[in-house]
């Protein structure tokens, strides 16, 4: 798994990242990331693994996007449910949603993209795929992804948030910025390349 021993009883909050290539964490708060220097999640096989406190009665908001109305993805709660949103250079936007509200207290929604083909570089088309959404290690979404961005976003479509959505909306779900309402402790998006990495529990 790309998580281990996540403890929701809000046991030691602490955990050590395994350092290796390809494992990018955002804390909340902090400045958006350009595209040139943000973790890579084009093609290929990648998760998005989130530590969230949700207050009770639940949260909504944006809790990482990367992109805009032209192209993007974000990963957002609305109305209790967790979603993924692909959006395919503004034309078609394809969506992941949790079949389970997402809890109170502290919680783990992670997104998982598996490439099941190769990209068609000449059609501007990515590897097609399956999304997978878990909240605390349970499936509770899956859906087939088959058109992904095959290379790179366009200009005005550059950068990594946490907690809102700045620009145009990358879903058409919701207004932006779409602002977090719970509390995000870390995202950690990591590109596995066909291997797994872990993350250790403290």
């Amino acid at each position: 798994m790309a998580y281990q021993q996540y403890r929701p009883d809000g046991a030691d909050p602490h955990r050590r990242i395994t350092r290796t290539r390809g494992t990018y964490v955002y804390a909340p708060g902090t400045q958006a990331v350009p595209e040139n220097v943000a973790v890579k999640v084009l093609d290929g096989r990648f998760t998005i693994t989130s530590i969230l406190d949700i207050p009770t009665g639940g949260a909504e908001g944006v809790v990482v996007c990367h992109g805009s109305a032209r192209g993007g993805h974000s990963l957002f709660i609305q109305g209790r449910r967790a979603y993924y949103a692909n959006n395919y250079l503004g034309v078609v936007e394809i969506r992941v949603e949790s079949a389970d509200e997402v809890p109170d207290g502290t919680v783990c929604i992670r997104f998982e993209f598996e490439a099941t083909g190769q990209p068609n570089l000449a059609e501007d088309v990515g590897a097609p795929g399956i999304g997978r959404l878990f909240i605390d290690e349970r499936l509770v979404g899956e859906r087939a992804l088959p058109v992904t961005i095959p290379l790179a976003l366009g200009r005005g479509a550059l950068l990594t948030t946490v907690g809102r959505n700045p620009g145009s909306s990358v879903s058409a779900l919701y207004e932006p910025p779409f602002p977090f309402t719970g509390t995000i402790r870390s995202v950690m998006y990591d590109r596995l390349d066909g291997r797994r990495r872990r993350v250790v529990g403290g």
